[in-house]
């Protein structure tokens, strides 16, 4: 409005406005075009706008910031956790590591049934975080934190609602499971990420099994 004053004070008349000044339609579709040529043409900004729909677009909170189960679920329903692939995912840490993989190239399936059927076990169906399509790895990322105790041992430590010891119990029957029936089994953790190095503690897991092919 200052600038439009000032031309009509100098020029002594006001120019017409452009259509994407008045029109929300017309100054979307200008803005795709600008973001389309920026990003077609300077890998930089290509880049930057990817890593901002992959790990930045959501304001992240980890379970440990949540005192109760009921809490943290009414958060991830708000955020409506969405990969670049389209599933919606239960962590900004599943986010992360599904984008990942995407970028990457790496075909997976996001929270399949086990391949193997497991009758008399008393469990509801085992669905894995994520199984790569190719190689028929699966990926668990375990919401665990690491501790040190006075005494130098490591404890691991859950979310404030989260039962440690029958999650705990859980890891163990899942690692046992894929022992017993030959699966391989990428195993990733909250506190990769607390620590700076979840992407690339997955990287180097994952490193002997597949073939990157960027997109």
């Amino acid at each position: 409005a200052l600038a439009y004053h000032i031309i009509g004070v100098v020029d002594g008349s006001k120019p017409a406005l452009a259509p994407h000044a008045t029109d929300d339609v017309a100054f979307l579709a200008l803005i795709r075009k600008i973001l389309k040529d920026l990003v077609g043409a300077q890998p930089a900004v290509y880049r930057a706008t990817i890593d901002w729909f992959a790990q930045f677009f959501v304001v992240p909170q980890s379970p440990w910031d949540f005192k109760t189960r009921h809490t943290y679920y009414t958060y991830i329903e708000k955020q409506d956790l969405r990969t670049l692939q389209g599933e919606r995912v239960k962590s900004y840490e599943e986010l992360l590591i599904a984008n990942w993989l995407y970028e990457k190239g790496i075909a997976y399936a996001y929270e399949p049934l086990y391949e193997l059927p497991l009758k008399g076990t008393g469990r509801r169906i085992y669905t894995p975080d994520f199984r790569l399509t190719d190689s028929g790895i699966y990926i668990e990322h375990f919401g665990v934190r690491r501790k040190c105790m006075a005494d130098g041992t490591e404890h691991l430590m859950t979310a404030p609602y989260i039962d440690r010891d029958a999650y705990l119990a859980d890891m163990e029957w899942k690692r046992g499971l894929h022992a017993t029936h030959g699966t391989v089994l990428i195993e990733t953790f909250s506190y990769d990420r607390q620590e700076g190095r979840l992407l690339q503690a997955l990287e180097e897991k994952l490193a002997p099994h597949v073939t990157y092919n960027p997109r």
